[in-house]
C-alpha cells in the first residue's frame, strides 16, 4: 500500500514503500461530472485565481513540491458557447481563430503555446461537441498533440468513453 495509518492519527500518510514509487508529473486531468455539478465553474475558478496571482503553496504539508506549477498562461476554451462556429473548423488554426481574441496572431500564439509545459489548456464542454471536432481538430485521442503542455478537460461522465486522452 502507498499509504499507512500513523500512530493514533486518523489520517493516512505516505508509507515508506511509496518513496520508491517514481513520481510522474501530472500532464492531463479529466474532470468528470453530471450537468450542473460545477465543472465549468471550477474550470473558470482555476483561470480566475491564476489571473489574480493566487497559487497553491510551493510545498505541501509533507514538504513535497506542490501540484500547481507556475504557468505563463492559461488558455480557457469554452466549447459550448462557440459550438456552431467551432463545428465548421477543419484545422487547429481555424479552431484557434474562433476561440482566441481577434487581435491575437494565431500562428505566433500556436508556435509559442503548443507543447509549452508552462501553458495550461482548459477545455470545457468536450461532451457537447461532435466526435469529428474532438478527433480531427482537438485531437483528444492523440497524447502527443499538446506535447508538454498541461491540459484540463471538463466533460460530462457520459462523454468519458470518447476521451481516451488522459495519462
Amino acid at each position: 500500500s502507498l499509504f499507512e495509518k500513523q500512530g493514533n492519527s486518523d489520517g493516512l500518510v505516505p508509507s515508506k514503500e511509496s518513496s520508491a514509487v517514481e513520481k510522474k508529473e501530472t500532464m492531463r486531468v479529466l474532470m468528470l461530472g453530471r450537468a450542473g455539478v460545477g465543472k465549468s465553474t471550477a474550470a473558470k475558478l482555476v483561470c480566475h485565481l491564476w489571473g489574480l496571482g493566487v497559487s497553491a503553496p510551493k510545498k505541501d504539508r509533507h514538504g513535497e513540491d506542490s501540484w500547481t506549477p507556475d504557468f505563463e498562461a492559461i488558455v480557457l476554451i469554452e466549447l459550448t458557447p462557440n459550438r456552431a462556429a467551432l463545428e465548421n473548423s477543419r484545422s487547429w488554426e481555424e479552431f484557434l481563430r474562433v476561440v482566441l481574441p481577434r487581435d491575437v496572431d494565431v500562428a505566433k500564439f500556436n508556435e509559442w503555446a503548443m507543447g509549452n509545459k508552462n501553458v495550461l489548456w482548459v477545455i470545457d464542454g468536450v461532451d457537447e461537441v461532435s466526435t469529428l471536432l474532438k478527433s480531427s481538430v482537438l485531437k483528444l485521442h492523440d497524447k502527443k498533440f499538446f506535447g508538454e503542455s498541461r491540459v484540463l478537460i471538463c466533460t460530462r461522465a457520459e462523454g468519458r468513453a470518447r476521451v481516451d486522452y488522459v495519462d
